[in-house]
């Protein structure tokens, strides 16, 4: 009996163990980006700002048939906006849970509407200039969105929630999390100098146009490093607002 109930005490302790162990390893081999956090939100926004960017190209190839700068930053290839609108629509359809295709299809329609005005506004109030302009086409909302463009946002969310997503959750959460960690903030790090330089750059070129000179060694360090012409190669359909983009007879913008 001694040695029966010796030996049911031995292995109820190894049973203990092992779920110590199991416990233990699964805590450990949870992803960096588990579920909906900061670190999976900021890689799907650069990720689907590399998508927009090829997006952008893809579609500048197929209407004037050669490929045009369609970079939201001096440094890489990326569209911002579409980073951004792909991490709203997430936020939103993450807190509808499953209130259905319809209901997420008409409130991304919406917010993705009223995101692109805010965008051209806050463009136009900040730097002085535009990147489109929807002013001659049907259903334009003041030139900075179109309706036809919403039906777009929502399609978009049908394709970023039910396929896009999925396929994202996969691959961050499979980056071992030394490497995952260490390259999101790298990324954070790169994108924050990236964004402000590119910002800077704009407000200078602004500041330029009206012959106001450089009065410090950073504006003479963009004018230097970011004149006019290097970027009208980067932000080739950015034009001054109330000004129109003009093209050649082979498509080129007229600068």
């Amino acid at each position: 009996m001694k040695k029966l109930a010796k030996h049911l005490k031995e292995k109820n302790e190894r049973r203990k163990k092992w779920k110590s162990w199991k416990k233990q390893d699964y805590h450990n081999q949870i992803s960096f980006a588990y579920g909906l956090n900061f670190y999976k939100i900021f890689l799907i926004f650069i990720l689907c700002s590399i998508i927009g960017y090829m997006i952008e190209m893809g579609w500048c190839y197929l209407y004037h048939g050669f490929f045009e700068s369609r970079k939201s930053l001096l440094f890489g290839p990326f569209s911002i906006i579409y980073g951004i609108g792909a991490v709203l629509i997430i936020m939103v359809a993450n807190s509808m849970h499953n209130k259905g295709t319809l209901v997420l299809f008409w409130t991304a329609a919406v917010l993705g509407t009223v995101f692109e005005y805010l965008c051209s506004y806050t463009q136009e109030k900040i730097f002085g200039t535009v990147s489109w302009d929807y002013g001659d086409s049907i259903y334009s909302i003041g030139g900075r969105a179109n309706l036809i463009f919403s039906i777009g946002w929502g399609l978009i969310a049908i394709f970023v929630v039910k396929i896009v997503l999925p396929f994202f959750n996969h691959f961050i959460e499979s980056i071992p999390n030394n490497i995952g960690l260490a390259l999101t903030w790298v990324l954070i790090i790169f994108m924050s100098i990236n964004m402000f330089l590119s910002a800077a750059a704009v407000y200078r070129q602004g500041e330029r146009r009206e012959g106001i000179a450089a009065s410090n060694s950073f504006e003479r360090f963009l004018d230097d490093r970011f004149p006019d012409d290097y970027l009208d190669t980067i932000y080739v359909n950015m034009r001054i607002a109330g000004t129109t983009l003009e093209r050649d007879a082979n498509g080129q913008v007229i600068k």
